[in-house]
Formats: C-alpha cells, structure tokens, sequence
C-alpha cells in the first residue's frame, strides 16, 4: 500500500512538473471542444524544440478557460499544447479539426512518447494542397496506438482575428459533419444564386440601375462568405494564397460600397444622409482596390471601420424609411435590420467579443436568408401597391371621363372627327413620304436604300430557317456608248423601258426589284434555289433583248448582263458576300461577251474568300 502511493505521488509530481494537460481520448465526445483542456503562449520562439525545453518561461502557459481560445486581433503567434492519453487497448484514430479557415499559418507537431516527431501544416498563405487532408478547415490526422500518449504542439500565426476552436473527432463524426454542412451550405448558396438570377433577369427585362446594385450586392455577398469559409479556397483559387490572403478585405470593401449603392436606390434616404452613404461608398470602393497591395492587418481594419460607419449610416436610413416609408420600404427595411444584426453578431464573434462561435459562425447566413425572404416580400408587395395605384388612377381616370362626356359630349365628337381627319390626312402624307423616299426618281421602282433595309430583313429570316436566297445581279450593256452617242435623255428613256421590263418578269410578292445605282439592277429572290433564279434572270434578259425601242428615228437595241448568286448557308457568309458573288458572276458575264447569265460558281467562291 505504501509502495503505491508512493508511486502515485511521483507520478502527480511528474505530471505538475510537465505542466501539460493530460485529456483521455475517450473521454472526448465525437465533436468535443478541446479548448478547455489546451495551454496557450504568446510565442518568443518559433522553434519547436525551444518552446519544449522547460523552464523559467513555464508560467508564461495559460489555460484556456472557454471552448475556444479567442486572443481578437493578436499579431504575434500563439503556440498551444496538450496532451492526449490513449487508455484502450487497441489503436484510436482521431481528427484534429481548427473550425477557423482563414488562419494564416497552422504548424501541428505531435511528439511521441518515444520521441519520435510527426509534422502537417496548414493555412491560407500556404498552397491549399501542403494540406494532409482536402477540407476547407485545418484538419490533421492523429493515430495513438493502444496504451500510448501523445503531446500535441500546435503553433498559429495569423494577421485577422486569432479565433482558435480546436476540436477532436472522430473519423465517423467528421463525415457526418461534413455531409450536413456541405448539405446546408449547398443550400444557402443555392438560394443565394437563385436570388442573384433572378435579379439578373429583372435587370434585363426592367432596365433598372436599382437592381444591377442588388445584383451586385449579392454577388459580392456570396463570395465573401465563400471565401470567409474557405470554400472559395478549396474550390476556386487553391493554388492562390496571395488572394486567398487579401479576399476577405477585397470583397468586404466591395460589399460595403454594394450595400451603399443598394441603399440610396431601394430607399428614401434624406439628401444629407444620401451624400454620407455615397462618401462611404466611394471610400470602400477606393479600399477594395488598396486592399490588393496593403497587408491583411491594415486592411481588414479600414474594412471594419468603414463597414461600422457604413452600419450605422444604413441603419439610420433604415429607421427613417420605417417611420415614413411606405410598406414595400418597411419591409425592404426590415430585411437590412436583421442582415446587419447577422453581421454584427458574426463579427463581434470573430473579434472575441462574443464567445459562442457556433452561432455567431451562421449570423451572417441567417441574416442574409431572412433578408432575401423579406425582399422577396417587398418587391411583391411593391408590385401590389404599383398595382393598387395604377387602379386607382384608372378609377379616377373612368369618373372624370364620365364627367367630361356629359358636360362636353358635341365637343369631344366634333374634335374627335377633327383628329380623325387629321390622322387620315397624316398617314396617306406617311404613305406618300415612305412610298417616295423608296422608290427611285426616274425608274419608278425600288431604290438601292429600300433593297439594303430588305436585303437585311430576307438575310435574317432565311438564315433562321436555311431557305435559299438568292441574288440577280444585273447591268445594260454599253449603256456608257448609249448615253454618250444619243444623250442622256434617251438614256434615261432606255432605263424607264429596262426597269419596266425587269417588274414584268418578276411576280412573286415576295420578290424584290430595285435600282441599285446607274444602269445597274438587283432581283432579290427569297426561297429560290440557284436554277429558278436563273430562269428567272434568262426570262429578264429575254425580255430586255425584245424591247427594241425607238427614239427620234432611230431604233435602239438593248441588251443586259446577269450574275446569278444563291446563298447555301454552308459557310459564314454575309449580305455582302452573296452581293460581291453576284458581282463576279456579272462580271465574268460581261468577259465572255454580255447579253447573257451566268451563274456563280465554287471558283468565285475562292476568289472572294482570298479577296
């Protein structure tokens, strides 16, 4: 008996000189806090081996006295330690979570009762791969065979607030954790782009700079909280720690400056209040783009201090749309009351002013969930009284209509047959101008700016639909000799009779007859393959060649060339390719001796693909 208690008391000697907590595995629950078993120091060494060596510094130890160890905003590092008993008699496999994933740098030594020494490192200047284990917190294995202990010496720096949650887990619980919160996290992303595309498609079918903001906000909003949980990390730039290390103050900033554009749009804010939300909008704005060259710690600061005054400047205009704004405003108010209390609460928790990090982690979350709730309701409600307004206008509108009927019913018929005389006389005037400003002085038919608006309007509705469209192109041959040997006059005489003579041939009401400019002509044939259009075009020349006018005794004869082009749409082309198609195909027309067509061919299509 004495001999035990003599051992006894050395080992509670021993133990008090190790001066480290001793926790029993088992007696840990599956995701129990660690924190009010760890010792904690302001570190004077980053050496692992110097922090060890015992010494006078032994009281500079601390015991935790919380769940968690949160020191606010400490710049310098902190080194804990603990020592975990494995009593069973078989090995126990463990997790070591930190439930804080924007830490710096996370060094985890677990030291052996051999003396053997297992390292991992973590953290967000580090690239996300160095992790042992791919999750967005810093998570470490620990193996403890039966009957063993092990010290577990962990050393974090970091320049944003020093919130330390240290957790032990079982391999099972850390699945189960993460199933349910990659489940919720999905969801709450999932209701943020819904809510972001819907606005999108507001923006667009209203136009309206108010929702662009609201757009904007919410975007900036879900990627700072992606990137305040380190999801943004794991996800989307793993292998950027540089950004990674300014994120948060960039999109915070960038939030800021959203929430002040959001606020002066959606609200009634007084003129003095709506020039001091727009200095803090342009100051945020001005700090997302400072923040990527400042370090973390000056950054997150102004980030702070402008997100409190903004805070307190939303939340002015806030209570003043309660107390004047209409219902669609109170409830659009009431949405920022509990974002900006989720806020608050989410970073009072970071700062250390608030102990209970598991609630304070899902403040933002939940302020921002029963904020799309409550805008969602306003904007309904908005609509409704947009709605209630417009009824109310048309009732008025229908009592003073009624009115004015009894009192001035000849009048209103006599204005009314006025007005209608009036717009009959506008639209034959309408008619006669479009008519005129269509057609071609001299020919009569179409101009070359009426064939380029339907060549445009043909271009588009068969290249929907793939239809054939084709083009004849066409030219008076030695209309220059015509005009120089008998005069302009007669010249002009032979295009009326040639422009006459294209119409007749010519009868389908889809099809287009137009002078593009000189002695030259256009058919546009829409749904016409390359043979019709060259029946077509031969049925032209035919026509011309039969004309043989004559003019002050003098018998004339004219002739006409033709390029005949279709598109096939099995290519890019263009209106203007299939014109220049036609072109060269008249062209050639012309070169093998004119009064006849000729049809584009796969040659000229090379030759304008070089051109």
């Amino acid at each position: 008996m004495k001999r035990t208690g003599w051992l006894l008391l050395l080992m509670l000697l021993w133990h008090g000189a190790q001066a480290i907590e001793l926790v029993v595995v088992q007696n840990v629950e599956e995701a129990g806090a660690l924190g009010y078993h760890l010792q904690y120091r302001l570190a004077g060494t980053d050496n692992l081996d110097e922090i060890r060596q015992p010494g006078d510094d032994d009281g500079l130890w601390r015991l935790s006295h919380g769940a968690e160890l949160n020191l606010g905003f400490e710049p310098r590092p902190v080194w804990l330690r603990v020592r975990l008993l494995n009593r069973s008699p078989q090995t126990v496999m463990r997790w070591l979570e930190i439930n804080n994933a924007l830490l710096d740098e996370v060094d985890v030594h677990i030291i052996r009762d051999s003396g053997s020494v297992q390292s991992f490192v973590a953290g967000d200047t580090r690239p996300f791969a160095v992790r042992p284990i791919a999750r967005r917190l810093p998570t470490f294995p620990l193996e403890l065979p039966a009957n063993t202990a092990a010290d577990v010496y962990i050393r974090i720096a970091t320049a944003g607030s020093l919130s330390v949650p240290v957790r032990l887990r079982t391999p099972s619980a850390l699945v189960a954790s993460d199933g349910s919160v990659n489940l919720a996290q999905g969801l709450f992303y999932g209701a943020l782009l819904i809510m972001l595309a819907f606005n999108v498609l507001v923006f667009l079918e209203l136009k309206e700079k108010s929702y662009l903001y609201l757009v904007g906000f919410v975007a900036s909003l879900m990627i700072y909280l992606a990137a305040l949980q380190g999801y943004a990390f794991q996800y989307v730039w793993p292998q950027w720690p540089w950004w990674q290390e300014r994120a948060v103050a960039v999109l915070l900033a960038l939030l800021t400056s959203a929430s002040g554009l959001f606020t002066n749009t959606f609200m009634s804010p007084s003129e003095r209040m709506r020039k001091a939300v727009q200095v803090l909008t342009i100051a945020a704005a001005v700090l997302a783009v400072a923040a990527l060259f400042l370090s973390y710690q000056w950054s997150i600061r102004l980030a702070m201090v402008l997100v409190a005054f903004t805070t307190v400047a939303v939340t002015w205009v806030s209570v003043r749309t309660w107390t004047y704004g209409v219902r669609s405003e109170r409830l659009m108010a009431t949405g920022w009351f509990v974002f900006i209390l989720g806020v608050v609460v989410n970073w009072a928790g970071r700062a250390g002013l608030l102990p209970e990090a598991q609630w304070t982690e899902v403040g933002v979350q939940t302020g921002v969930i029963l904020e799309i709730l409550l805008l969602s309701v306003a904007f309904i409600g908005r609509l409704a009284e947009a709605d209630e307004l417009v009824d109310q206008a048309r009732r008025q509108a229908l009592l003073v209509q009624e009115q004015a009927n009894k009192e001035l019913e000849m009048k209103v018929e006599e204005r009314t047959a006025e007005l209608h005389e009036a717009l009959a006389k506008l639209s034959e005037l309408n008619q006669r101008l479009r008519l005129t400003s269509s057609l071609d002085a001299l020919t009569q038919i179409h101009n070359r700016a009426a064939f380029d608006e339907t060549m445009a309007n043909q271009w588009k509705h068969a290249s929907r639909s793939k239809s054939p469209l084709s083009l004849i192109f066409l030219d008076i041959d030695h209309f220059k000799r015509l005009n120089d040997r008998y005069g302009h006059d007669v010249g002009d005489e032979c295009l009326k009779l040639v422009a006459r003579a294209i119409k007749e041939q010519v009868v389908r009401d889809t099809d287009f007859v137009a002078r593009y400019g000189g002695e030259e002509f256009v058919v546009l044939l829409p749904h016409t393959g390359e043979r019709d259009a060259a029946v077509v075009a031969e049925r032209i020349r035919k026509a011309v060649a039969r004309l043989e006018p004559c003019f002050k005794g003098v018998q004339l004869s004219i002739t006409l060339s033709a390029g005949v082009a279709t598109c096939r749409w099995q290519r890019e082309e263009s209106p203007k390719d299939l014109l220049k198609m036609a072109d060269l195909a008249l062209y050639k027309a012309k070169r093998e001796g004119r009064n006849r067509v000729v049809l584009a061919d796969e040659q000229m299509r090379t030759q304008l693909k070089e051109m």
